[in-house]
């Protein structure tokens, strides 16, 4: 298993436990808003949801080939 992925998974880990802790606290607000305007609670638990699973797909992908810094020159140019 790589370092990247213990670091995940440590992560998933405490962000559950905390998520348990603060059950109540976000039951009560579960369909208000949250600190993003475009979200409701839901939403923005839903949105955090998706990205926690999609991070392993991503995992999965071969690292890119070449200098990852010549796409940043890019993007800082335009």
């Amino acid at each position: 298993m790589t370092e990247i992925r213990v670091l995940y998974g440590t992560t998933l880990i405490e962000l559950h436990g905390w998520l348990l802790q603060q059950s109540t606290r976000l039951a009560e607000r579960f369909e208000g808003p949250s600190a993003l305007a475009e979200f409701s609670v839901r939403g923005l638990a839903g949105h955090l949801r998706r990205a926690m699973t999609m991070v392993e797909t991503y995992l999965d992908q071969p690292a890119p080939a070449g200098d990852p810094t010549e796409d940043l020159e890019l993007l800082s140019a335009s």
